[in-house]
């Protein structure tokens, strides 16, 4: 059974741990100022990029962007799970553990949703080397010879730890309960159904794909048959730790890999493992579904560019379109490489190698999707050109890039001899009819204010500037207790953010809790970032920040009124522009405000 922490016994831990005697145990660290420097530990680098606040109880390399607090490097370095590095970290410092149960924290307030998680890690790990053992035993036969059969190795087997479950309907319950875990639990993660008084193994004679996050957490499995038994491909279903929208396959592997000049989006698990085996990294698949935004936000954290592989067939291409369409809705580009012959990329790289598949020359997404338009009409009649045209002004305004928009429009006009006005002028019915913009004017104004503003007002957005600054204040204590709350935040990280350090006061122990690795590494670059601020001049900086996001809400407030005034009967639009007035004059009282600050800082 596993321990089970509570946030009281984790903030005595973050009192008492040294985070500089744990990294130097890895890193030679030379003092320099308040921090300490050395060589990362997570990429090649010769001069130190590497730095450690004793002050904070943070890490963070300048270079690679890896950061955190001392539990995260203890389960980075040691490739250990949150409660083993918890353990481990407790030993060090002579901190006495919990007992090995989480009965004296039933009745408690304690949160342990952390915990929970880690437990269903825990199961999914244990199924995962269950199937995998069983893969090499003679239940698992038939699906051995079917890996072999697709020219899959030992050794890349074992790199994806591919499994086997067996013919019975309780082989994997009954193991994991001689494992000391609970049918509650199995349930929980996905991996048996309970029917009344009966259990049964959700997946039985397959193949079996554990999916693995960026920190080699087995989350779920995907299922294939062997046979012609239906559904093809099974995949565990959501559960507190799994969701197939928001996870792809092969993560674990391109975490490893560092950063990479583009990661390959393929279709299936199988393209996957057969395009690593060839010696190809970055290389993920969807989980059964079509790419979704969570997905394509997900990929863009490990590399700047994105290629799409998917089956060469006319479901595979139609499928490459949608995902066109998720990655134009979160304003990212997409490279198409078409597979010749209608192949799979595995299939492609099996008969003529990797060497030829680098070859293949990816296309600008939306410049695929107009050659794939064109061999659909008859340039030689009037009605097919004009109807051609239409078509790919509606994919042109998939776009939301000034520049790109202008050539590919001049392009679609030299191809169907349309006056660049008139093509100009379709692409903006398109944009209306997506949305975009309602009217040529508003458009010119959305151009202006982003030229006022360095970010675009996005909820969804990692954080905004003047957040980054307050964050960093606050977690340096350079402001008064109370000033800040989560009200005071726009996106979804900084009210995250701001409600973690209400609760627990410092960086290191809000760093503890999170989970998103790429929040967990922006947040440590905020809280370590050096501010040279006297307590009353952070006051003025944080004052400064806190009226440029009421500012910011105002704008946003007044945006959204005017989008909507087209659709308002005549009574509401009187009351909607009163109130578009009314948010103007406080947006010109917070300008004068700035400006009042800014005469008495000169």
């Amino acid at each position: 059974m596993a321990r089970f922490f509570s946030q009281q016994w984790i903030d005595e831990l973050m009192t008492q741990a040294d985070i500089v005697q744990v990294v130097s145990e890895y890193v030679h660290l030379k003092k320099r100022g308040n921090s300490y420097w050395g060589l990362c530990p997570f990429h090649k680098e010769k001069t130190p990029s590497f730095s450690v606040s004793p002050d904070l109880n943070l890490y963070y390399c300048h270079g690679c962007k890896a950061g955190g607090s001392i539990i995260q490097f203890q389960m980075e370095m040691e490739k250990e799970s949150y409660p083993e590095a918890l353990e481990s970290l407790g030993n060090l410092f002579h901190i006495p553990l919990p007992p090995d149960n989480v009965s004296s924290y039933r009745n408690t307030s304690i949160n342990l949703s952390r915990i929970q998680k880690e437990r269903l890690y825990e199961v999914n790990k244990a199924a995962a080397q269950f199937y995998h053992a069983r893969l090499w035993q003679d239940e698992g036969r038939p699906m051995l010879e079917y890996l072999y059969s697709r020219k899959l190795t030992d050794a890349i087997i074992r790199k994806f730890g591919l499994g086997a479950s067996g013919t019975g309907w309780n082989d994997l319950s009954t193991a994991l309960t001689q494992q000391g875990f609970s049918l509650e639990e199995m349930a929980e993660a996905g991996l048996i159904v309970q029917k009344e008084e009966h259990n049964f193994d959700v997946f039985r004679e397959r193949i079996v794909f554990p999916i693995i996050d960026a920190r080699s957490n087995v989350l779920g499995f995907g299922a294939r048959v062997i046979h012609n038994n239906e559904p093809k491909y099974l995949n565990t279903s959501d559960t507190p730790v799994f969701n197939k929208r928001k996870g792809v396959f092969g993560l674990n592997l391109v975490k490893k890999a560092g950063k990479l000049p583009f990661i390959l989006l393929v279709e299936g698990y199988m393209d996957v493992i057969a395009l690593v085996q060839s010696g190809l990294s970055g290389v993920v698949a969807t989980l059964g579904t079509s790419l979704s935004v969570e997905q394509a936000k997900l990929l863009f954290r490990y590399s700047d560019r994105i290629h799409i592989a998917y089956d060469g067939d006319e479901a595979g291409q139609a499928a490459i379109e949608r995902a066109i369409e998720v990655f134009r809705s979160i304003n990212q580009r997409l490279y198409v490489i078409k597979v010749p012959n209608n192949l799979d990329p595995d299939e492609f790289v099996s008969e003529y190698g990797l060497n030829a598949f680098l070859q293949l020359s990816p296309t600008l997404d939306l410049e695929y999707l107009l050659d794939r338009l064109s061999v659909q009409y008859d340039f030689s009649t009037e009605d097919g050109k004009m109807n051609y045209a239409a078509a790919a002004a509606k994919k042109i305004a998939l776009s939301k890039i000034p520049l790109e928009i202008d050539r590919l429009c001049r392009a679609l006009a030299i191809k169907t001899g349309y006056t660049l006005d008139a093509v100009r002028d379709q692409v903006v019915l398109e944009q209306q009819a997506l949305g975009i913009m309602t009217q040529r004017n508003e458009q010119r104004e959305i151009i202006q204010r982003n030229r006022r503003f360095t970010r675009p007002i996005d909820e969804d957005s990692m954080l905004l500037p003047a957040e980054e600054v307050l964050l960093n204040l606050w977690g340096k204590s350079l402001l008064p207790e109370g000033l800040l709350s989560q009200e005071d935040f726009i996106t979804v990280s900084g009210k995250k953010l701001a409600d973690a350090l209400t609760r627990l006061k410092k960086p290191a122990k809000v760093l503890s809790e999170l989970e998103d690795e790429h929040l967990i590494a922006k947040s440590t670059e905020i809280f370590i970032r050096e501010e040279p601020l006297s307590p009353s001049q952070a006051l003025s900086a944080a004052e400064d920040c806190m009226n440029q996001l009421k500012a910011t809400r105002i704008r946003k407030s007044i945006e959204e009124i005017r989008q909507s005034l087209n659709t308002l009967p005549s009574n509401e639009l009187i009351e909607a522009l009163k109130e578009i007035e009314h948010l103007s004059e406080e947006e010109n009282k917070l300008k004068q405000q700035k400006q009042q600050l800014l005469k008495e800082i000169r």
